[in-house]
């Protein structure tokens, strides 16, 4: 979701790395729980874009494969709560919009695991990636999710 926000409020050509020491991008999962637990926050609270806050479920309104499986329920569905697994597809897809609507922004995406962030005093950041592997960044957001993962 940092992403998408960076799409679109970052007006000049830029080139951004997201790091994950997992295989995917690990969107909308609850703390160190699989995608299909139910997420703890109704649809009426959640959406990529602070400034719309009713893009989720409208979302869900007009994607088939969800809906039909949402819509019977009796609180309706802006007090459903639903598992990780819509929530992260929604996600997914918000984020391609946004990248295709940006075609001066290259994606690179990185499966290391980020050990150290250092500021350097003429401005600018390394990223240390293990023992000995640094690359220096401009800018460096650090998007942690919904908390620290267990080892397994």
């Amino acid at each position: 979701m940092t992403a998408i926000a960076l799409f679109k409020r970052v007006d000049r050509p830029f080139h951004l790395v997201m790091f994950d020491p997992r295989a995917k991008i690990d969107i909308g999962e609850g703390i160190s729980q699989p995608a299909s637990t139910v997420l703890t926050s109704r649809v009426r609270d959640l959406s990529v874009d602070p400034g719309l806050p009713g893009d989720f479920r409208r979302w869900l309104e007009t994607d088939d494969s969800w809906r039909d499986r949402l819509i019977s329920d009796p609180a309706g569905l802006e007090h459903a709560f639903v598992p990780g697994e819509i929530f992260s597809t929604y996600v997914y897809k918000r984020f391609a919009e946004a990248l295709s609507d940006r075609p001066d922004v290259i994606v690179q995406f990185g499966s290391d695991t980020v050990t150290a962030i250092d500021r350097h005093l003429d401005g600018g950041y390394s990223v240390f990636l293990g023992a000995e592997q640094r690359t220096r960044f401009d800018a460096v957001f650090l998007a942690t999710g919904y908390g620290m993962r267990e080892k397994f």
